[in-house]
């Protein structure tokens, strides 16, 4: 009896594992899958960039140089006591 339960018990580990593996090599290629799709809209981006306004990079520094923004500090006014 025990040796029928020990060889049960192995055929159900073995069963559990090799589904674990195939799980794992689904969740390997999904997530390839997802990489070569962002890989894919980054390079259609650069792509963008590069043929609107010359490189990234050149792109990037111009808008820098002309972002000016307005900061506005609030301050309270201050009443000095009366003699």
């Amino acid at each position: 009896m025990k040796e029928a339960v020990k060889a049960f018990m192995k055929g159900q580990r073995q069963w559990i594992q090799h589904q674990i593996a195939k799980q794992n090599q689904k969740t390997e290629v999904q997530q390839q899958q997802m990489m070569d799709q962002f890989l894919t809209q980054l390079l259609i981006q650069e792509e963008k960039i590069r043929s609107s306004n010359g490189s990234g990079f050149e792109m990037g520094a111009r808008a820098n140089l002309n972002f000016n923004p307005r900061v506005e500090f609030p301050y309270l006014k201050v009443q000095t006591p009366k003699d």
